[in-house]
């Protein structure tokens, strides 16, 4: 199976867990319910990601699978929130203080049911995603081009975020 990490990435998710912050995938696999993709082989997909992370010295800390279609009225496909709930369940942590990552509306739309802070990267479907941008969306926190431009903006909110206010 081909798969493989885009530049950078190992790197910028090493920096994330630098500073503290966990790794959680969310992902909607509609192509389960559809029987494109039978759950065994999703799971070898996940099986090579951890893998390839593996040899970067990354560890998940969760990967969460939403596998209904787009029409289903489940609590986990994005843009509802219960994937993410169900990590803060297992893994504790405040989903507000979090930050959203994604390269479509789904992912967003997550991050804004959570109040976390989102952002879209251009790489994947997020380029398509940002020139066709439902208008009854609010838009992303930021906009930025791949995983190290997340990171590097993630790391400076944490920095701000560290900062004493004045009085």
């Amino acid at each position: 199976m081909l798969f493989r990490s885009l530049p950078g990435v190992i790197p910028a998710l090493r920096r994330l867990r630098e500073h503290g912050l966990g790794l959680v995938v969310v992902t909607n696999q509609s192509g389960v319910a559809r029987g494109w993709i039978q759950p065994a082989q999703l799971e070898a997909i996940h099986d090579r990601l951890h893998e390839l992370l593996g040899e970067g010295g990354i560890e998940l800390d969760g990967i969460y699978v939403c596998p209904h279609g787009p029409q289903s009225v489940c609590h986990c496909r994005k843009p509802r929130a219960g994937m993410a709930l169900q990590a803060a369940r297992e893994l504790g942590g405040t989903l507000s203080e979090s930050f959203v990552v994604g390269d479509k509306p789904a992912d967003i739309g997550l991050g804004q049911a959570i109040e976390a802070t989102t952002l879209l990267v251009r790489t994947g479907h997020g380029a398509e995603s940002e020139r066709n941008w439902p208008r009854e969306l609010p838009r992303p926190h930021a906009i930025v081009n791949d995983l190290p431009a997340a990171a590097e903006f993630i790391v400076r909110q944490l920095s701000d975020r560290a900062r004493p206010r004045a009085a």
